[in-house]
């Protein structure tokens, strides 16, 4: 069930005696509502693996979103993610990144918009401050109309998300799913 509001929640226990929502099932909300969902588990590997299996079942609308996967190179600052964002949507096919980070930046948050796929961010947790601010700012640009973001990466990504200057964009994640050990 996709819910219209973007209160934030978590995901590791359920309420009411429920069991707590699936990954898919997170999906298919995030991808409604065009959210924020962090992903954690014990490991990267283990968190990519799950993903994989967890877009495999979406259901209804969320079916039709194209995920794009960026697996941006440590240490993660914010030139290597703007590397791994241009090669993963494509752009490098229609012409060269510009020199600038600027540049560069526009041309990707315009693609984001027109094309608003869900953005799996692999290995988030070793994204440096500038980097995660980045996502952020091109996320947010396009609310309510942007695009699905999922930040996945292994228990530490909690921590990096704490970050003062990162609050904006932790205050922001829709659900957080926690995978178990």
């Amino acid at each position: 069930m996709v819910s219209d509001d973007r209160s934030p929640r978590t995901s590791v226990l359920g309420t009411g005696g429920f069991p707590p929502p699936t990954l898919a099932e997170n999906f298919d909300d995030v991808i409604g509502v065009r959210a924020i969902l962090s992903v954690t588990g014990p490991d990267s590997l283990a968190v990519d693996r799950e993903i994989e299996e967890a877009l495999a079942e979406r259901t209804g609308a969320a079916r039709g979103v194209v995920p794009v996967w960026v697996r941006p190179q440590e240490p993660g600052g914010r030139p290597d993610l703007v590397r791994a964002l241009y090669s993963a949507l494509g752009l490098g096919h229609h012409r060269t990144q510009p020199r600038t980070l600027s540049a560069a930046e526009d041309l990707i948050a315009a693609e984001l918009r027109r094309t608003g796929p869900l953005l799996i961010v692999s290995g988030a947790h070793v994204l440096g401050t500038e980097a995660l601010y980045l996502l952020y700012r091109m996320w947010s640009v396009g609310v309510p109309q942007g695009f699905p973001l999922v930040l996945a990466g292994d228990e530490r990504l909690g921590r990096v998300l704490w970050r003062r200057r990162l609050a904006s964009l932790d205050s922001c994640v829709y659900v957080r799913h926690r995978l178990s050990a």
